[in-house]
């Protein structure tokens, strides 16, 4: 019996059976992801059937699966038979001995790993310290380490330029799908993976619907795009070009010159006012003076009583409201009105977007506070107070410090006049194409045509000089028509059967993790550590291996401890060693003992 028994364990066919049925469960090992993350995943990739079948049979952590490591046992219980077996005292044996034996050394290096190493995976917050891992996360099963693990600080590297990506909907398919973007791609909607294939190596699809990135505006607004006539529209404008530190921007403006053409954060004004005679000249200069002097108004009404008041809309200005027991305060303005995550009140930008005033409203009964917006009276309005409350803001105050004011009289000669802070600083005539530079301003303004009956067509231009929102231009080929179309980062847009979706994701670089080791109550060890540059104590490796994408809360940190490794690398040196012997000393003795 135990003859037949050595027999059956020094048999190759057993070998090749182990060897087939290790191989089995380890393809199984690479096509299913071990221990994920979010096991939640399993779930949704398998569905509720399937998943509950593969995690009773092992298929998430295959290599620490009792029945895995029963296997390995026996191949190396069978490789030591066959050693032994064929064990003879030949030094033509020896390089065969030292394969069979190195073998014998990765084997029981596995097993040691498998039964006494650890492996999982650890999340820890910026500030925080903990021991505890999560030790086979399709399992969730926690464990701790011997020692404490602080994450000082957490690093993220990112790319100067963001990656731009759309986002499609074909709605009638109800197909999502996102696409990489880069200026002149183009790129069929919903095409099969030959066509996508010939667009990479930038071969244009025929046929079918397509886009095209024409160009990325980091700082889009929108401005009119002027031509002349050939119908009455009554509208006079002017175009021009300002240039600035090597830069050039062209620019339009109609006759009106309380909404002038915004520079420098809204800082320089640019207006154009068509007049009847060369005496109205005079007239529209002290008109511009007299706009910058305006002031913001908090306009108050009683109603049933048709008692309208004007109030000071300055921070820091008190008043009564006449005709009640009520007072208020002016405590704050911002021109551009946000609110961020933890609520927090901002400027988004210097320019008067959504400009708002934080006042204090006071009665008998006690106070309250309130944002009232200019653009939005209506907003946070309450039918407590007995009157209506509304914030007029004046569009030129605390924004134009130089105002250039170009006055055309019909039949004379065009004046271009610099008004610097209420004040008359410079006139003169010009002429068209001629450049003009406004003393202090660091501009240079060239005058190019003046229309008599604008059309304007609105369309979107890069201003890097001011605060704008980035946006995407694209000619999307629909049904065999082409359309350009803009789109704002984050807005989405219908497009003829199709939603798109323009964001800018942040490229990453590298992320590295500030990790402190303490043990029994000392820092021992200090290491940024980042992808396969880990940090190394007693026994364990924390490598980096994930982070909090979205709010960059936390790092994930992938903890081994093996001691099998150093018996698995002198396993494979043995190999080689005797391979080395096998391929090239036993021929050459041979070969020696030939000639002799």
């Amino acid at each position: 019996m135990a003859r037949k028994l050595w027999k059956f364990l020094c048999s190759v066919k057993l070998t090749i059976v182990l060897f087939v049925l290790i191989l089995i469960p380890s393809v199984i090992g690479t096509i299913i992801v071990q221990n994920a993350q979010d096991p939640s995943k399993y779930a949704e990739t398998y569905g509720p059937a399937w998943n509950n079948i593969f995690r009773y049979l092992g298929f998430y952590d295959i290599y620490h699966d009792i029945r895995f490591i029963v296997l390995l046992v026996l191949l190396g219980v069978n490789t030591f038979a066959c050693t032994i077996n064929r064990l003879k005292l030949k030094w033509t044996l020896l390089g065969t001995m030292s394969t069979h034996f190195g073998l014998l050394l990765i084997l029981i290096g596995s097993l040691v790993g498998a039964t006494l190493g650890k492996k999982g995976f650890m999340v820890i917050r910026e500030g925080e310290t903990t021991d505890k891992i999560s030790v086979g996360r399709a399992t969730e099963t926690m464990s701790t380490v011997p020692f404490k693990v602080k994450l000082v600080d957490f690093i993220l590297d990112e790319e100067e330029t963001p990656e731009e990506r759309l986002l499609v909907l074909n709605v009638k398919a109800n197909k999502e799908r996102g696409y990489k973007l880069s200026e002149g791609q183009t790129v069929s909607l919903f095409a099969p993976r030959s066509t996508k294939l010939a667009s990479l190596v930038g071969m244009k699809p025929k046929g079918g619907d397509n886009f095209t990135v024409k160009q990325f505006l980091p700082h889009a607004t929108l401005a009119p795009s002027l031509t002349e006539g050939p119908e009455p529209t009554g509208i006079a404008a002017m175009s021009f070009r300002v240039k600035k530190d090597g830069s050039e921007l062209e620019g339009f403006t109609a006759s009106n010159v309380e909404h002038p053409y915004l520079l420098d954060g809204g800082r320089v004004g640019i207006g154009y006012s068509e007049i009847a005679s060369a005496n109205e000249i005079d007239e529209q200069i002290r008109k511009v003076a007299s706009l910058s002097k305006a002031k913001n108004q908090i306009e108050i009404s009683l109603p049933g009583k048709g008692v309208k008041k004007d109030y000071p809309a300055e921070v820091g200005s008190r008043f009564k409201v006449e005709g009640t027991n009520y007072s208020l305060e002016v405590l704050r303005y911002v021109a551009d009105f946000v609110r961020d995550e933890t609520g927090t009140v901002f400027s988004r930008s210097d320019l008067p977007r959504n400009p708002a005033v934080h006042v204090r409203i006071t009665s008998p009964s006690g106070s309250k506070e309130q944002w009232i917006f200019a653009n939005y009276p209506t907003m946070h309005a309450t039918g407590e107070l007995p009157f209506e409350i509304k914030f007029v803001r004046n569009e030129l105050v605390g924004a134009i410090a130089d105002y250039i004011l170009v006055a055309n009289p019909e039949g004379g000669k065009p004046i271009l006049a610099h008004v610097r802070q209420g004040k008359l600083a410079s006139r003169k005539e010009i002429s068209l194409g001629v450049p003009v530079n406004p003393e202090a301003t660091g501009y240079s303004i060239i005058v190019d045509k003046f229309f008599k009956n604008a059309n304007m067509v609105r369309q979107m231009i890069n201003r890097p000089e001011m605060s704008n929102r980035p946006a995407v231009e694209l000619a999307v080929q629909l049904h065999g028509e082409s359309h350009p179309i803009y789109l704002w980062e984050g807005e989405p847009a219908d497009v003829n059967g199709y939603k798109m979706l323009y964001r800018r994701e942040p490229r990453i670089k590298d992320f590295y993790s500030v990790l402190q080791i303490i043990d029994s109550g000392k820092i021992v060890a200090e290491k940024k550590i980042e992808v396969n540059d880990p940090i190394r104590y007693a026994g364990y490796a924390l490598y980096q291996a994930s982070y909090d994408s979205e709010g960059q809360t936390w790092s994930g940190l992938q903890v081994k401890k093996d001691p099998g490794v150093p018996l698995v690398y002198a396993g494979f040196l043995t190999q080689i060693v005797g391979m080395i012997i096998i391929f090239y000393i036993n021929p050459l003795i041979k070969k020696a003992r030939k000639a002799q």
